[in-house]
């Protein structure tokens, strides 16, 4: 059986199980628009 969740709802059972990442934010505007891009170009 299939199960649908917002992405919010995965977001919060995430950081419930694995707590804060603190991969963001970034520490420039440039980190984060290459993050951006990377993560489009992973799913491509």
């Amino acid at each position: 059986m299939k199960k649908e969740i917002t992405v919010r709802k995965l977001f919060e059972l995430l950081h419930q199980q694995l707590g804060r990442q603190n991969w963001w934010p970034t520490q420039s505007t440039e980190e984060m628009l290459v993050g951006m891009v990377l993560i489009q170009l992973k799913h491509v």
